[in-house]
């Protein structure tokens, strides 16, 4: 999909056209003339329609035109169909998340809605249900996916502006606490005890106890299986947060063993778990307590940053480009080590 400062920018010089998707096209000419055009088939060929030049037809106002071209007029779009098309589009580590939330609360109340009948009003009724229910978090990341929904029809031309703009979390969820729970030794011994009982299906007690001993991710622990040779776990940079970089976690023998026995489950079974148990912390919270344990062990900053694959700051950003992988080993077998001391 093109933006409006792409277009603008377009340069004079040889013939060429453009795609912005849905059949719309911009053609620049040498003269440096930019036109419109849509793109269609007819007895299995193609036909293009010429329709408007840039600027006194708008990027905005050409989308428009093709979706009324396309029998998609303004008026009949519901916002059950812009949802769809815009599950389509997006490319994120979780979309499942992004899909439940706009299914499980939007699309019930507003799916049959025309798009352009949408109100400030109707979006932040369907959100105040969500916290109605004891769900603060939820309503705000909902409000986060439905400004991208209509901020993706915005951008398609098929709304001329996007009513959840000016709504707030302030409003909705309200201001989220930042959580800074580190487990206590009496709460690590408690839970080495469960994840030796059945209290929890085998794949729950996996999961957790990869969680505990990596310091990972919940959804990254989950997909170790086929990652891991001999005492290096190597993340394909694709399913790391920052996806700069692949990221390398040495296990230590019992960590190897986990991971010849994690299964796939959705990551959400684990703080489920937790909750069920009446436990106040969440998997999140076992990288958090990973993390600060190794530093009162005397483990290093920069260290610890690099087992968590966090982002280097400032001039170690630029200048540090050294993995420590001896010293990230060792840590971990400090780690565990401690683990071991409270079973």
């Amino acid at each position: 999909m093109l933006s409006d400062r792409q277009v603008r920018a377009l340069k004079p010089g040889k013939d060429k056209m453009l795609s912005d998707g849905g059949g719309l096209y911009i053609r620049v000419s040498p003269t440096g003339s930019k036109t419109f055009l849509y793109r269609s088939r007819t007895g299995g060929r193609a036909r293009y329609i010429t329709f408007g030049s840039y600027p006194d037809l708008t990027l905005s106002e050409a989308r428009l035109k093709v979706s009324e071209l396309q029998g998609k007029a303004i008026g009949i779009l519901t916002v059950q169909h812009t949802v769809d098309e815009y599950l389509k589009s997006i490319d994120y580590q979780h979309p499942e998340q992004v899909r439940q939330r706009l299914t499980k609360d939007i699309t019930p109340k507003l799916g049959k809605k025309r798009l352009s009948a949408v109100t400030q009003k109707d979006i932040s009724d369907a959100l105040q249900d969500i916290v109605d229910r004891g769900s603060p978090v939820s309503a705000n990341r909902t409000l986060a996916d439905v400004k991208h929904v209509f901020n993706f029809a915005y951008e398609k031309g098929w709304i001329r502006d996007n009513p959840a703009i000016r709504i707030t979390r302030k409003v909705v969820g309200g201001r989220e606490k930042t959580r800074d729970i580190v487990l206590t030794d009496d709460e690590l011994k408690n839970l080495l005890k469960e994840l030796k009982s059945d209290r929890w299906e085998i794949k729950t007690r996996v999961g957790l106890a990869l969680c505990l001993i990596t310091g990972q991710r919940a959804s990254e622990c989950l997909g170790i299986k086929e990652e891991v040779s001999k005492v290096w776990w190597t993340l394909p940079k694709h399913r790391t947060k920052s996806k700069l970089s692949d990221h390398k976690i040495y296990l230590v023998p019992f960590a190897r063993y986990l991971a010849r026995h994690a299964e796939q489950c959705d990551h959400r079974t684990l703080s489920r778990a937790l909750k069920r148990a009446g436990m106040r912390y969440t998997p999140h919270d076992l990288r958090r307590t990973m993390a600060t344990r190794l530093s009162d062990l005397g483990v290093a900053p920069h260290v610890i940053e690099k087992m968590l694959h966090h982002r280097m700051e400032g001039v170690m950003a630029v200048y540090n480009r050294a993995e420590y992988l001896p010293e990230r080993k060792e840590a971990w077998q400090q780690w565990a080590s401690h683990l071991k001391t409270l079973r």
